[in-house]
């Protein structure tokens, strides 16, 4: 059975901390995020394809295309969320810089396509905003 890696001898894994997180859109630090998910960035395509032809043979074919779709949850009291409606109602593309203590992604091409969903009820609301990326660098 693997050792569990969160054990005395082993250490721990490493430490989250939401704080550390930092999102810059169009050169402003993003802040007022929804209450659990901050940021969910999820790339288009696959990296890699295979195709097989009727004999049996494959063909393994690489995809470099870095095109992905970046979520940000913010609050609807957020005054973030104001940028965004601005860089939607311009139809601009901006920079998107994202970093935490394990992760960084870049990309000089983003673009807001459309509103987010509005809902009230009982406490503020979140607006996911969807924000859709060229060429997203992942380092």
């Amino acid at each position: 059975m693997p050792k569990n890696l969160n054990d005395a001898s082993n250490g721990y894994m490493g430490a989250w901390n939401a704080a550390h997180v930092i999102l810059t859109i169009n050169g402003n630090v993003i802040q007022g995020f929804g209450q659990d998910d901050m940021v969910n960035i999820s790339y288009t395509e696959d990296r890699q394809s295979f195709k097989q032809d009727p004999q049996g043979s494959f063909t393994k074919n690489v995809n470099n295309k870095t095109g992905a779709t970046v979520t940000v949850n913010l609050d609807q009291m957020s005054p973030c969320r104001l940028q965004l409606a601005e860089l939607l109602d311009n139809l601009d593309n901006f920079s998107l810089d994202y970093r935490d203590d394990a992760e960084h992604y870049a990309t000089q091409y983003a673009f807001v396509n459309k509103d987010p969903d509005y809902q009230a009820g009982n406490t503020s609301g979140n607006r996911a905003w969807t924000i859709n990326c060229l060429g997203l660098n992942h380092d």
